[in-house]
Formats: structure tokens, C-alpha cells, sequence
């Protein structure tokens, strides 16, 4: 896991970079860093190694996006501000430089669990969507749901998952976000610090969209649960549940909360 103060300092580093090109109302294009830095980059066909990649060669870095696993402009856009995450954060370029690390073959838009490519992600989510823009965008909305990470992503033009994790890690509102695979929650839950529930088991609830999605193959996108479902409580409040689905990747990303 990454440490809050880490996670601190990686967002004021990437929106210190931001607002040194950009003022608060234009968007954030990662070329203009790359070029300002004389950092080479393409965009090209490299088949299913990678979403991006982070190259040192003769003294200088490169910026490779891969085109062939996603034909997505936000997701370029995010890959291209997770390398440059690699790109600006010591401890990675360093070892890159010193060939003690190969060229980052990333996975980006917080699917890894590796925490090299964790730490590249909130980096990239920390420079396309700097904090005092996301509260601005967020507080248009009374309530919270689903509907304000869909606002942000429209907004800032990037990803679902890229923007519910930055407002995860920005704490706007306590959630609990479930990875799954095969019927299975893989690695731990993450609990917002004000989510005080504790689930049940490792087993998921009969009613939930994950469960449905891997035994029935129905997608539930929004629902209402009660939170003994959930959560080692006798609690009959109820809870929302939205859930993401990586097609792709026969992933569940089921993320929960209270009103």
C-alpha cells in the first residue's frame, strides 16, 4: 500500500506540474509537459505488452503509447500522464536510468496492483484532474452518488475508475471499493477513513451485482442492498451499490456507500 504522506506529496507534485503550464481553466494535455521537457514520445501499434511504456536510451527518455490494446483517446490521454508519472517521480526514473529497472511496460488506469504502477496512476489522476477543479466539479452536487464520479469523468475527460479513485483518495465522500475476479475478492477492500462497516466474509452476498455477473452473466450497474448484506452488522439501513465491469479482464469493481 501507499502511505498517505507519499500519497500527499505524489498529488502536490503532479499539480504543482499542472499549474506550471496550465491555468485553472484549460485542460491538461500531457504533450505540452513531454515537449517543455524535450521528453520524446509516439503513439503506435505494440500489440497486447502494454498500455505505455517509459524508455531510457542514450541518455533520454521516451514515451511510448500503445494504440493496439485500447482505441480510447481518454485512455491514451491517462497512459500518456502515467508515464510521465515514471517520468517525475525520482525513485522510478532513477532506476530506469541506472538499468536497474527495465523500460516501465505499464498497465495503467488503476487495474495493477504493483505499487511502482500504483503510485505512476495517482500521479497521472493528480495531474488531469488537480484537486481545486475535482471539489469545484464535486460540490454541484447535493447528494452523493454514481452520477458525480460519472461528472468528473465527463469533465475531465478520463476514465470511470481513474476518476472514482481520485475521489476516493480524495476523501470527498466514505466508500469501500471491491476488486473481484471469478466470484472471488481479490486483495484488500479499500475503505475510505470515515467507512467504519467491516464486511461480512470473502463471500459475496447473493444479491449483489458482482455475484449476479459471474454466476448469471447479468450486469447490474446501480442498486440498493441492506447493509447486513454487505457487512458484519445487524444493521438494516440501506446501502448503494454500483459496479464497474472490465469486460476485458472479467473484473468487478463494486463500490459501496452510505447516504
Amino acid at each position: 500500500m501507499i502511505s498517505e504522506t507519499r500519497k500527499i506529496w505524489i498529488s502536490e507534485l503532479a499539480e504543482s506540474v499542472a499549474s506550471r503550464f496550465f491555468s485553472s481553466s484549460e485542460p491538461i494535455v500531457p504533450e505540452v509537459i513531454a515537449k517543455a521537457y524535450k521528453l520524446g514520445y509516439c503513439y503506435g501499434e505494440y500489440g497486447d505488452y502494454f498500455d505505455g511504456m517509459l524508455e531510457h536510451y542514450n541518455g533520454e527518455f521516451h514515451v511510448f503509447i500503445n494504440t493496439s490494446r485500447h482505441n480510447n483517446i481518454n485512455r491514451h490521454r491517462f497512459t500518456f500522464a502515467h508515464e510521465l508519472g515514471h517520468y517525475f517521480l525520482d525513485e522510478h526514473a532513477i532506476a530506469l536510468a541506472q538499468g536497474l529497472s527495465a523500460g516501465h511496460c505499464s498497465v495503467t488506469g488503476f487495474i495493477s496492483d504493483s505499487i511502482v504502477e500504483r503510485e505512476a496512476d495517482l500521479f497521472a489522476a493528480s495531474l488531469l484532474m488537480p484537486e481545486s477543479r475535482v471539489r469545484s466539479n464535486y460540490r454541484n452536487n447535493r447528494t452523493f452518488s454514481f452520477k458525480a464520479v460519472e461528472s468528473i469523468s465527463k469533465s475531465f475527460q478520463v476514465s470511470l475508475l481513474s476518476s472514482l479513485y481520485r475521489v476516493f483518495y480524495l476523501d470527498l465522500h466514505p466508500m469501500m471499493i471491491i476488486k473481484i475476479k471469478n466470484n472471488r475478492i481479490i486483495g484488500k477492500p479499500l475503505k475510505s477513513k470515515d467507512f467504519y462497516y467491516k464486511l461480512r466474509h470473502k463471500a459475496l452476498p447473493t444479491d449483489s451485482g458482482a455475484f449476479n455477473y459471474f454466476k448469471n452473466g447479468k450486469e447490474i450497474k446501480s442498486q440498493e442492498l441492506y447493509a447486513f448484506d454487505w457487512f458484519n452488522t445487524e444493521n438494516s439501513n440501506t446501502l448503494f451499490e454500483h459496479n464497474l465491469y472490465i469486460n476485458s479482464m472479467d473484473l468487478v469493481y463494486t463500490i459501496l456507500w452510505t447516504n
